[in-house]
């Protein structure tokens, strides 16, 4: 098995056959945080642990890795009226913001709605005045948000700015 750890602020990443290294397990405070408190806020701490099935489900999800969800976005927007909201990672390399927000232009640009109205946001009890990303809203239905500080794993990245994201549109019901 080849063993690839690498804990870049919250970021926890591995590949092997056999699973994590136990000593990459016993320090990852993501980990922590996600067995503990937050299984027990959600009142799951007696099913599955948090992490413990990734392969399995990455395995079984190989197929559509890196693949367009370009028309999945556009029948929901135009099918439905559930509410879409979108974060990318400043660093993502996997993928890219440019990319992410080149798309998002062009979906927008065909519908009579379009003013994206973009604004800073900060946390609540973060550094004083340090931004913490951006959010665009392309209509009542779909917003963006650009955080900065992070790459493909934002909510491990920017813990701050996800919780304030999940606030935003979860928290309110």
């Amino acid at each position: 098995s080849i063993f690839l750890v690498l804990e870049y602020g919250e970021t926890l990443w591995w590949y092997s056959d056999t699973g994590p290294p136990r000593i990459a397990e016993l320090h990852s405070s993501l980990q922590r945080l996600m067995r503990g408190p937050v299984s027990h806020t959600l009142g799951i701490a007696d099913k599955p642990l948090w992490g413990s099935q990734r392969t399995v489900v990455f395995d079984a999800l190989s197929d559509d890795f890196l693949q367009s969800s370009i028309e999945t976005v556009e029948r929901l927007l135009n099918e439905t009226t559930i509410e879409l909201v979108l974060f990318s990672g400043q660093l993502d390399l996997i993928t890219c913001l440019p990319g992410t927000l080149a798309w998002m232009n062009r979906l927008f640009k065909k519908r009579t709605e379009f003013v994206p109205r973009q604004e800073a946001f900060t946390v609540d009890g973060g550094l004083n005045g340090v931004i913490e990303g951006y959010r665009t809203a392309y209509n009542e239905r779909f917003t963006h948000y650009t955080v900065l500080r992070a790459g493909h794993m934002v909510p491990a990245d920017n813990p701050s700015a996800m919780e304030h994201i999940l606030q935003n549109h979860i928290g309110r019901y």
